[in-house]
């Protein structure tokens, strides 16, 4: 009798915890990467598994044939592959590989997912690979607004969507910026992709592919005219030195962009988030 008990008293145990365990399981599928509005321009964030991420920027922005494992545990790691910047200039023609890593689990724009990415990618296609580093620099990939952190909810400044009139008109001044370079082959290209500042609304960011160099950058609207607006800084033939961006745009809207370069004096050219 007391065997039957036992027996008994082990199987509502191990129920009970299997029922806890349950109750405390989260499917892999409800754990989104970030939050949808993290790059309102972007693609792949706030989805499960996403095997594309894009911030709507820069081609380094971009990630594909992402390959995910142990989504849904505490950390996440991937590997997909990403452009790479020469250190002369441009990028490398062949794609190089990139590492991923997500975690610290927490809610995030209505749901649940990882809110922090960390990335660890090499200097060249083929090299080894450099030191983990944030995401675009980012503490946290669930945003804008109010992002989670450690526990706690802080507030962070996010670029906005133009308005119809904003962006008719900041294309129409990069679009003039570009055209110079044009040839008969080679046309301008408007990718859009446009971002104004709501630190300092006279900013504003915009992207178009030149016949031979990236004609993406900053734009600033007029004191006294704000409906016009003026092209003031282009990545170019390849990453800039932050210096050059800081020297005519303020430094919290190049971060708030999250415009990438290098530092002067780094010989190897390694760029990361201004």
């Amino acid at each position: 009798m007391r065997v039957g008990v036992t027996r008994i008293r082990a199987s509502v145990t191990v129920l009970v915890c299997l029922m806890a365990g349950l109750a405390v399981a989260e499917p892999a599928s409800a754990l989104v990467l970030g939050g949808k509005s993290y790059m309102p321009n972007g693609s792949g964030w706030g989805t499960a598994k996403p095997r594309a991420i894009f911030n709507g920027g820069a081609p380094s922005g971009a990630v594909d044939h992402i390959r995910w494992r142990n989504w849904g545990s505490r950390v996440a790691s991937g590997r997909g592959r990403i452009a790479l910047y020469k250190p002369g200039g441009g990028y490398y023609s062949k794609r190089g590989a990139i590492k991923l890593r997500a975690f610290e689990i927490g809610p995030c724009e209505g749901h649940r997912g990882y809110t922090r990415l960390s990335v660890s990618v090499p200097n060249r296609p083929g090299g080894p690979f450099g030191p983990w580093q944030p995401w675009a620099g980012d503490p946290t990939i669930c945003g804008p607004g109010r992002v989670a952190r450690s526990g706690a909810l802080r507030l962070r400044r996010a670029a906005r969507p133009p308005t119809p009139g904003e962006k008719k008109a900041i294309r129409r001044a990069a679009m003039r910026a570009c055209r110079p370079q044009e040839v008969r082959q080679y046309k301008c290209k408007w990718r859009g992709h446009v971002m104004v500042s709501t630190i300092n609304s006279r900013y504003a960011w915009a992207e178009v592919m030149g016949p031979q160099y990236d004609a993406s950058g900053v734009l600033r609207r007029g004191k006294r005219h704000p409906g016009r607006w003026k092209s003031i800084r282009v990545v170019g033939g390849g990453i800039q030195p932050c210096s050059y961006w800081r020297s005519v745009v303020p430094p919290r809207v190049v971060t708030e962009f999250h415009i990438e370069g290098f530092t002067e004096g780094d010989e190897d050219f390694t760029y990361h988030p201004c």
